[in-house]
């Protein structure tokens, strides 16, 4: 029962050692390209998420539509193709209501 015992603990701090040192990656998904302006503010706010984060949330952006384009991109999210991404508000009048 000792032998348990000590793997049962071992386990659990393995674990939990684990669970301390966890990052988060969010998958990005924008339409359009790494250059420019609109390109230059998403990855400063992904720059700002990571060090204020000390690096436990970062996001890794796919660039230029490589997971789905600008029309498509509340019902790729929606469908979990990326954890997040760039909604441009004139392809959705109905869905931005409020907008």
């Amino acid at each position: 029962m000792t032998i348990f015992k000590h793997l049962s603990c071992a386990a659990a701090l393995a674990l939990a050692g684990g669970a301390v040192s966890a990052e988060t990656v969010l998958i990005h998904g924008e339409a359009g390209p790494n250059r420019g302006a609109r390109a230059d503010a998403l990855q400063w706010f992904a720059d700002q998420v990571a060090e204020r984060s000390d690096g436990d949330i970062r996001f890794d952006i796919q660039w230029g539509g490589a997971l789905f384009k600008a029309n498509a991109a509340v019902q790729s999210i929606a469908d979990l193709v990326a954890d997040t991404g760039s909604v441009i508000a004139v392809y959705y009048p109905q869905e931005m209501a409020g907008y």
